[in-house]
């Protein structure tokens, strides 16, 4: 299906109640003369606010194994090798067609290119110019991602990890 968002809706301090339409034009359209001479424009259809939906999504869920508490502190370039857990809540029910992983310090983490899977095959590669981890084709409850944390910089840093997981009949 497709889901349309029309208007954006909030109140502020639970006293004023804000509502607004959301009217995006598309991009300039300057191939005829005649949408170049008109003095109001004329725009293209915009696509952005459509997002299109799949009949299911897979559930997972991650946790992160030998990553340091918050009281621990690291060394200035200490490595220390971690485990990103990612499991489906469903028992491996749920097939993913994809699952992609980026971090937001890609200077402080990095992915090994091997990925356990409980014994089955799953495609895995990294793409350094985007900085993400791609997994393919993945039947198995648990993925066991080997981590590699760097303390690249002094201080306190909070790291964030975002995956994306895609259904097969979505990919």
């Amino acid at each position: 299906g497709l889901l349309t968002i029309r208007r954006v809706t909030w109140d502020f301090s639970d006293q004023v109640h804000c509502d607004r339409p959301l009217q995006v034009r598309g991009r300039r359209l300057y191939k005829t003369r005649q949408q170049r001479s008109s003095a109001t424009g004329v725009y293209g259809v915009d696509h952005r606010l459509e997002l299109k939906v799949c009949e299911s999504l897979p559930q997972v869920r991650s946790r992160l194994e030998g990553w340091p508490s918050v009281s621990e502190a690291l060394l200035h370039g200490e490595l220390r090798t971690c485990t990103l857990v990612i499991t489906s809540p469903a028992g491996g029910q749920d097939k993913l067609a994809k699952l992609c992983v980026a971090t937001s310090h890609p200077a402080f983490v990095a992915f090994a290119p091997e990925v356990g899977a409980g014994g089955t095959e799953a495609k895995v590669r990294y793409d350094p110019s985007s900085e993400v981890l791609t997994i393919e084709d993945c039947t198995a409850s648990e993925l066991r991602i080997p981590v590699t944390l760097r303390a690249e910089r002094v201080g306190r840093h909070v790291i964030r990890f975002c995956m994306l997981a895609v259904a097969p009949s979505a990919a």
